[in-house]
């Protein structure tokens, strides 16, 4: 396919570029060999302020920022969020609040 790949450990990432608002559209045009729908799992923006990863397996997003970016989410109504630290387990029943 010819577009770049980031590996990291138990997982292979296909490298795209493109606006923010890009990480929302779904993939499976442009990424036909995944067979299915995929979303972003990794983003962030050019100055890596934050940084976004959908946990593929589970149902969880996370999302790492300055302590005033995670204050905003906590605050934000029309999310749930839950914050957590560095090193967490990532399981399927790590989810206190949908378990």
């Amino acid at each position: 396919d010819g577009l770049p790949r980031l590996e990291l450990p138990g997982r292979g990432y296909l490298v795209l570029r493109g606006p923010v608002d890009g990480a929302r559209e779904v993939c499976a045009e442009r990424l036909p060999p995944l067979g299915r729908p995929q979303v972003a799992n990794l983003w962030w923006p050019d100055d890596r302020a934050w940084v976004v990863a959908s946990e593929i397996d589970l149902d969880s997003t996370y999302m790492a920022g300055s302590r005033a970016l995670i204050d905003a989410i906590l605050a934000e109504p029309a999310l749930e969020a839950l914050e957590t630290w560095a090193g967490a387990p990532i399981t399927i029943d790590s989810d206190t609040i949908n378990s």
